[in-house]
């Protein structure tokens, strides 16, 4: 999840919903893109954001990239970068834990709590 919170002054007539492209990107490479959620358009795949709000929107990543990214809001028309973040992945590989009886607590191959 990648909270986005649009910082904009209203103008005179009142307030304008931002759209953009949400995406994440290892270089030039497309890895993800902003998954369904109540404020991503579902015909074009843009988030829809008014001035002031805080959302938090999902990111779909490739199945099996793992690695640094850099996540880049983008105006879908003018291709001007609104802002960037930059993450690197950090999967929890379910087949890699289990869970300890007596410790009450996931532990990892060996045996160590995590």
């Amino acid at each position: 999840m990648i909270e986005v919170v649009l910082f904009l002054q209203q103008d005179m007539f009142g307030a304008e919903t931002l759209r953009f492209s949400l995406e994440a990107k290892a270089g030039k490479r497309l890895v993800g893109q902003a998954a369904a959620s109540a404020n991503v358009d579902p015909a074009t795949g843009l988030v829809v954001i008014e001035p002031g709000a805080a959302v938090k929107i999902p990111l779909r990543m490739d199945e099996g990239f793992e690695g640094d990214f850099t996540v880049v809001a983008i105006d879908p028309v003018t291709q001007v970068t609104y802002d960037t973040l930059k993450l690197k992945t950090d999967y929890l590989d379910v087949e890699a834990i289990g869970w300890h009886r007596e410790q009450k607590t996931f532990v990892d191959r060996s045996g160590r709590p995590i």
